[in-house]
């Protein structure tokens, strides 16, 4: 053997993951798991930490731990279309992860912290913003079907205000950025027509799949310009539907929303020329600290 190497469908995620699979090639024993991502959150920031190893290891045995056969694709109210009959599920204790989350967020007071370190808070706040609304979406149902207005609203603006949220700690890491998608795919075009067309597929396919969302959100991505720009949107014309409809006595018609959704949204995204930024906003470390003590009464 002269080499190993991966071929996954998507990259740029879960570091952990492809770290573990290229190593374990050269292994002539199985790993201690627990070990392993102990020693692994040490590699990772460039030091000693307790609470940093023993959270990894509660996500190595934890959320990187499904042995299921059931597909665990974007089963998250926040990336898929919106409806009333989401099912969220979860094989991992959120309990367990909101400590993990809360380990991170304090973390920060160390002073020697790496860009590792910040990518994977920005990321384990990501995960838990995308949980909470998770439990919001609950609360939207339940006001719906008992035809509560107030408390519907109420809730709907929660959700709309996390979307902010999300939005924000995105735009703070380099790497979950859409405008540096975007620009990547113009560089890579020979002339003002092929840009064009190079932005269209870089957009469509992380969103739509195709010309009428034949995969839709196949290839999603949590990205800062996604979330304010097409999850948000779609939430607040579903949202607007739903209040409008006890609001005036009609019928829910969830058919028709979705067409509107994707004529006011998702088309005009895959369309747009709209530039977003190439360069990190804001300091993740404070953005993770307020959201955590923001929305943590959510887990509890």
């Amino acid at each position: 053997m002269i080499g190993t190497g991966l071929t996954p469908e998507g990259i740029n995620q879960n570091y952990v993951i492809y770290e573990f699979m290229l190593e374990t090639a050269y292994r002539k024993e199985p790993a201690n798991l627990y070990q392993w991502f102990a020693d692994y959150a040490e590699r990772r920031y460039g030091r000693v930490d307790d609470i940093m190893r023993i959270s990894w290891q509660g996500l190595g045995l934890g959320i990187y731990n499904y042995s299921n056969v059931i597909n665990i694709r974007g089963h998250y109210v926040i990336t898929k279309r919106p409806s009333l009959n989401i099912k969220t599920w979860y094989w991992y204790d959120l309990r367990e992860f909101l400590l993990i989350w809360e380990n991170f967020v304090l973390f920060t007071n160390a002073t020697d912290v790496n860009d590792l370190y910040r990518h994977d808070l920005v990321d384990i706040t990501r995960q838990s913003l995308q949980i909470t609304a998770d439990f919001i979406y609950g609360d939207i149902v339940k006001a719906f079907e008992a035809k509560n207005v107030t408390e519907l609203a109420e809730h709907s603006s929660r959700l709309l205000e996390l979307f902010d949220d999300l939005e924000e700690i995105l735009a703070s890491s380099p790497d979950f950025l859409l405008g540096r998608w975007l620009d990547e795919a113009r560089k890579a075009a020979p002339d003002a027509y092929m840009r064009a067309n190079h932005e269209f597929n870089a957009r469509n396919q992380i969103t739509l799949w195709g010309p009428n969302g034949e995969i839709v959100d196949y290839a999603n991505k949590q990205w800062s310009g996604v979330v304010v720009d097409y999850f948000r949107p779609r939430w607040a014309v579903f949202l607007e539907a739903l209040l409008r409809a006890l609001r005036t006595g009609d019928k829910f018609s969830a058919q028709k929303v979705k067409r509107l959704i994707f004529r006011e949204v998702e088309l005009p995204f895959s369309y747009s020329t709209k530039e977003y930024p190439t360069q990190p906003i804001g300091d993740s470390e404070q953005i993770a600290m307020k959201l955590y003590s923001k929305w943590k009464q959510y887990w509890e």
